[in-house]
């Protein structure tokens, strides 16, 4: 009775479980993430929905100073080289993704957005903030200082040769009176 019992169970949950629909509803698999970087490096904004479908679109808009941008997918990249930007889409399997890849940005930069607008779904936003790299500073005192180093000591040298000069003495020297009658009367 209870090995009859256990088989109808089985039984029941297997036909039940074939017949549940797999959800198709449009979902986010990568959502756009805030980007910290320092002055000159790249970033990426990534933003993937799935499943990918003839309906599926994604609107992804990239927001600079210097103008805002859209890739809309499926469709055609946008390559602008002159700001460095390339947008583009990609199918990875069951995911539509957008992405916006910045190749160097500039403290101008700093507070650029991109918001990610798929068909059926609420927008998702993700924000540039772009960082001073201490180690620039760092080279540039150092490029001075080592600058005033080197032009002391181009100094320092030519001073001391020069003070060893013959020529150089008699130059600064210059003639005294006797040496001016002695020229005169050899005249």
């Amino acid at each position: 009775m209870l090995s009859c019992w256990l088989a109808g169970v089985c039984f029941f949950s297997s036909v039940t479980l074939w017949h549940i629909p797999v959800s198709t509803a449009l979902s986010y698999t990568v959502v756009p993430r805030n980007v910290s970087q320092d002055v000159g490096k790249a970033a990426t904004f990534l933003c993937g929905v799935s499943p990918e479908t003839a309906a599926t679109r994604v609107d992804f808009t990239i927001y600079r100073r210097h103008g805002n941008y859209s890739v809309l997918c499926p469709g055609e990249p946008l390559s602008l080289p002159s700001q460095g930007l390339n947008g583009y889409c990609e199918v990875k399997g069951e995911e539509l993704r957008a992405v916006w890849s910045v190749a160097y940005n500039s403290r101008k930069d700093n507070g650029t957005y991109v918001a990610c607008r798929p068909t059926g779904l609420s927008p998702a936003f993700a924000y540039l903030t772009v960082k001073e790299n201490s180690s620039y500073f760092a080279a540039l005192i150092g490029c001075v200082i080592g600058g005033f180093v080197g032009i002391l000591a181009v100094f320092g040298l030519v001073y001391l040769g020069m003070r060893r000069s013959e020529r150089f003495r008699k130059c600064l020297k210059g003639q005294t009176s006797q040496d001016d009658l002695s020229t005169i009367t050899e005249q």
